[in-house]
Protein backbone atom coordinates (compact mmCIF):
# COMPACT_ATOMS: atom_id res chain seq x y z
CA UNK A 1 0.00 0.00 0.00
CA UNK A 2 1.48 3.46 -0.71
CA UNK A 3 0.53 7.14 -0.36
CA UNK A 4 -2.11 6.77 -3.70
CA UNK A 5 -3.45 3.40 -3.42
CA UNK A 6 -6.75 2.77 -1.95
CA UNK A 7 -6.31 -0.09 0.55
CA UNK A 8 -9.25 -1.61 -0.65
CA UNK A 9 -8.02 -1.94 -3.93
CA UNK A 10 -5.03 -4.16 -2.71
CA UNK A 11 -6.53 -5.96 0.02
CA UNK A 12 -9.16 -8.75 -1.67
CA UNK A 13 -10.00 -12.09 -1.66
CA UNK A 14 -7.73 -13.57 -3.76
CA UNK A 15 -4.60 -11.29 -2.10
CA UNK A 16 -5.91 -13.17 1.54
CA UNK A 17 -6.24 -16.29 -0.11
CA UNK A 18 -2.47 -16.34 -1.78
CA UNK A 19 -1.23 -14.51 1.72
CA UNK A 20 -2.33 -17.10 4.01
CA UNK A 21 -1.25 -19.62 1.53
CA UNK A 22 2.43 -18.51 1.25
CA UNK A 23 2.66 -17.88 4.63
CA UNK A 24 1.55 -21.61 5.36
CA UNK A 25 4.51 -22.60 3.17
CA UNK A 26 6.83 -20.52 4.82
CA UNK A 27 5.98 -21.53 7.90
CA UNK A 28 5.99 -25.49 7.01
CA UNK A 29 9.88 -24.48 5.49
CA UNK A 30 10.63 -24.42 9.44
CA UNK A 31 10.08 -28.09 9.71
CA UNK A 32 11.96 -29.35 8.03
CA UNK A 33 13.72 -32.72 10.08
CA UNK A 34 11.71 -32.06 12.94
CA UNK A 35 8.05 -31.70 12.06
CA UNK A 36 5.82 -28.51 11.85
CA UNK A 37 7.03 -25.94 14.32
CA UNK A 38 3.84 -24.43 16.40
CA UNK A 39 3.20 -21.37 18.64
CA UNK A 40 6.77 -19.74 17.58
CA UNK A 41 6.95 -15.57 17.47
CA UNK A 42 7.31 -13.23 14.72
CA UNK A 43 10.59 -12.81 15.74
CA UNK A 44 11.58 -16.40 15.97
CA UNK A 45 9.89 -16.77 12.23
CA UNK A 46 11.95 -13.91 10.89
CA UNK A 47 15.20 -14.63 12.05
CA UNK A 48 14.50 -18.47 10.81
CA UNK A 49 14.23 -17.61 7.10
CA UNK A 50 15.75 -14.31 6.85
CA UNK A 51 14.98 -13.89 3.26
CA UNK A 52 11.82 -15.11 3.08
CA UNK A 53 10.18 -11.67 3.90
CA UNK A 54 10.28 -8.38 2.87
CA UNK A 55 9.67 -7.16 6.12
CA UNK A 56 12.23 -5.46 9.01
CA UNK A 57 11.36 -5.29 12.36
CA UNK A 58 10.89 -1.67 14.09
CA UNK A 59 12.46 -1.16 17.45
CA UNK A 60 11.19 -4.83 18.86
CA UNK A 61 8.61 -6.11 20.42
CA UNK A 62 6.17 -4.55 22.70
CA UNK A 63 4.58 -5.59 25.52
CA UNK A 64 0.47 -4.78 26.92
CA UNK A 65 -1.68 -5.86 29.16
CA UNK A 66 -5.55 -6.04 28.59
CA UNK A 67 -6.93 -4.03 31.10
CA UNK A 68 -10.87 -2.66 31.72
CA UNK A 69 -9.50 0.90 31.75
CA UNK A 70 -7.31 1.30 28.81
CA UNK A 71 -4.37 1.45 31.15
CA UNK A 72 -0.82 2.65 29.43
CA UNK A 73 -0.48 -0.69 28.34
CA UNK A 74 -3.32 -1.68 26.67
CA UNK A 75 -4.13 -2.31 23.56
CA UNK A 76 -4.93 0.99 21.78
CA UNK A 77 -2.39 2.70 23.61
CA UNK A 78 0.54 -0.17 22.31
CA UNK A 79 -0.77 0.49 18.79
CA UNK A 80 -0.63 4.59 19.05
CA UNK A 81 2.70 3.85 20.53
CA UNK A 82 3.64 1.83 17.14
CA UNK A 83 2.64 4.41 15.23
CA UNK A 84 3.92 7.28 16.70
CA UNK A 85 7.33 5.87 15.74
CA UNK A 86 6.37 5.61 12.54
CA UNK A 87 6.90 8.00 10.11
CA UNK A 88 7.83 6.94 6.63
CA UNK A 89 4.49 4.70 5.69
CA UNK A 90 2.28 1.54 6.43
CA UNK A 91 3.69 -0.73 9.13
CA UNK A 92 1.96 -3.64 10.45
CA UNK A 93 1.61 -4.96 14.17
CA UNK A 94 1.54 -9.21 14.64
CA UNK A 95 -0.28 -9.20 18.03
CA UNK A 96 -0.16 -12.32 19.53
CA UNK A 97 -1.94 -13.40 22.57
CA UNK A 98 -1.70 -17.04 23.27
CA UNK A 99 -3.16 -19.00 21.49
CA UNK A 100 -4.46 -15.60 19.19
CA UNK A 101 -2.17 -14.38 16.77
CA UNK A 102 -3.95 -11.30 14.50
CA UNK A 103 -2.01 -8.69 11.99
CA UNK A 104 -2.85 -4.89 11.99
CA UNK A 105 -2.29 -2.31 9.26
CA UNK A 106 -1.56 0.88 10.58
CA UNK A 107 -1.53 4.24 8.23
CA UNK A 108 1.44 6.52 8.51
CA UNK A 109 0.64 8.87 10.99
CA UNK A 110 1.11 11.54 8.59
CA UNK A 111 -1.86 10.31 6.36
CA UNK A 112 -4.78 12.76 5.95
CA UNK A 113 -6.44 11.39 2.94
CA UNK A 114 -9.29 9.87 5.02
CA UNK A 115 -9.73 7.45 1.78
CA UNK A 116 -6.29 6.32 2.57
CA UNK A 117 -6.60 6.21 6.38
CA UNK A 118 -7.80 2.99 7.05
CA UNK A 119 -7.09 0.73 9.96
CA UNK A 120 -7.12 -3.11 8.66
CA UNK A 121 -7.28 -5.93 11.09
CA UNK A 122 -5.90 -9.20 8.88
CA UNK A 123 -6.81 -12.49 10.63
CA UNK A 124 -6.70 -15.64 9.09
CA UNK A 125 -9.15 -17.33 11.25
CA UNK A 126 -13.10 -17.43 11.26
CA UNK A 127 -14.61 -15.32 13.65
CA UNK A 128 -18.46 -16.10 14.95
CA UNK A 129 -18.33 -12.22 16.16
CA UNK A 130 -17.25 -10.83 13.30
CA UNK A 131 -19.62 -13.51 10.84
CA UNK A 132 -16.28 -14.76 9.50
CA UNK A 133 -16.28 -17.84 7.90
CA UNK A 134 -12.44 -18.02 6.76
CA UNK A 135 -9.56 -15.83 6.44
CA UNK A 136 -10.77 -11.43 6.26
CA UNK A 137 -9.63 -8.20 6.63
CA UNK A 138 -11.84 -5.68 8.51
CA UNK A 139 -11.40 -1.96 7.80
CA UNK A 140 -11.77 0.66 10.30
CA UNK A 141 -12.03 4.26 9.94
CA UNK A 142 -10.09 4.90 13.56
CA UNK A 143 -8.09 3.63 15.93
CA UNK A 144 -10.69 3.71 18.59
CA UNK A 145 -12.53 1.47 15.72
CA UNK A 146 -10.00 -0.72 15.74
CA UNK A 147 -9.51 -1.39 19.19
CA UNK A 148 -12.99 -2.35 19.57
CA UNK A 149 -12.93 -5.19 17.32
CA UNK A 150 -9.91 -6.23 18.66
CA UNK A 151 -11.58 -6.50 22.31
CA UNK A 152 -13.97 -9.13 20.99
CA UNK A 153 -10.94 -10.77 19.92
CA UNK A 154 -8.52 -9.85 22.92
CA UNK A 155 -11.28 -9.89 25.91
CA UNK A 156 -10.04 -9.11 29.35
CA UNK A 157 -9.67 -12.04 31.54
CA UNK A 158 -10.84 -11.34 34.69
CA UNK A 159 -9.32 -13.11 37.50
CA UNK A 160 -9.13 -10.69 40.73
CA UNK A 161 -6.13 -8.50 41.54
CA UNK A 162 -3.71 -11.12 41.12
CA UNK A 163 -0.55 -11.22 39.48
CA UNK A 164 -2.35 -13.73 37.34
CA UNK A 165 -4.49 -10.89 36.21
CA UNK A 166 -0.90 -9.70 34.34
CA UNK A 167 0.13 -12.89 32.89
CA UNK A 168 -3.34 -13.88 31.86
CA UNK A 169 -4.15 -10.34 30.02
CA UNK A 170 -0.62 -9.81 28.48
CA UNK A 171 -0.09 -9.37 24.94
CA UNK A 172 3.31 -9.04 22.48
CA UNK A 173 3.10 -6.62 19.59
CA UNK A 174 5.59 -6.99 16.72
CA UNK A 175 6.52 -3.84 14.78
CA UNK A 176 7.08 -4.49 10.91
CA UNK A 177 7.64 -2.22 7.66
CA UNK A 178 8.04 -3.16 4.34
CA UNK A 179 12.47 -3.60 4.33
CA UNK A 180 13.79 -0.94 2.25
Amino acid sequence: IDQTTSCNDVITSSFLQASVLSGIEKYQMLGMGEGIPQHKSPEEILNALPDAFAVQTCGGVRQGVLTSDEGPLGLKQTLSSCRDSNDIGWMAVVLTKPPETVCVCLPPKTETNSVLKNYILLDSHPRHQFASYGCYAMFHSSLDHLNQSLKLIFPQTDVGGSVMAEMYNSFDAYPLQKSM
